[in-house]
């Protein structure tokens, strides 16, 4: 039983480097330390204005070190931070001192793709979804994939032919 606690460690190490990895493409930076920074400041961000429990939702996908790293001096509030994009980016920017030339922007922009590409499409979704709707946008802005509404538009029910001619969604 111990072995297979190990191989939990070795497999989330594994999974964390490769999201450092992404994040270090994405800044155009070898600094590992330097990534590292970019996704906890990032990753804090985010989860700062999302609801208790689509942060738990939110971390389940992720590798256990990344996960710890989401949750450290994590202090769970009533209602998520309602912030503007500015604010989201300040609040990268401020956990960035120390990081000349990595701005909060290109932080996010990375992290996001990050996510993007290491979490199911689904969640992603989910929780671009519960953002508020400056970050929501950016995120969009930034997205590799097609940026999406915030509301998937209803598509109109197919008209079926009937005896008294058509019928909307059938009869």
């Amino acid at each position: 039983m111990a072995v297979r606690n190990i191989d939990v460690f070795d497999s989330s190490l594994q999974k964390t480097n490769l999201w450092i990895k992404g994040v270090e493409s994405e800044i155009h930076s070898t600094d590992r330390p330097r990534a590292y920074s970019a996704l906890r400041a990032v990753l804090h961000a985010l989860r700062d204005c999302m609801p208790v429990d689509e942060t738990a939702k939110f971390s389940s996908q992720m590798p256990l070190l990344v996960r710890g790293v989401f949750f450290d001096g994590w202090k769970p509030r009533r209602k998520p931070r309602r912030y503007t994009k500015d604010r989201f980016l300040r609040a990268i920017g401020d956990a960035l001192r120390g990081q000349p030339g990595l701005d909060g922007a290109l932080a996010a922009r990375a992290v996001f793709r990050v996510v993007e590409e290491h979490l199911s499409p689904g969640e992603v979704r989910a929780i671009r979804f519960i953002l508020p709707r400056e970050i929501r946008q950016f995120w969009s802005e930034l997205s590799r994939e097609e940026a999406e509404p915030a509301i998937p538009p209803e598509r109109p029910a197919p008209s079926v032919p009937g005896p008294y001619g058509a019928v909307p969604g059938g009869y």
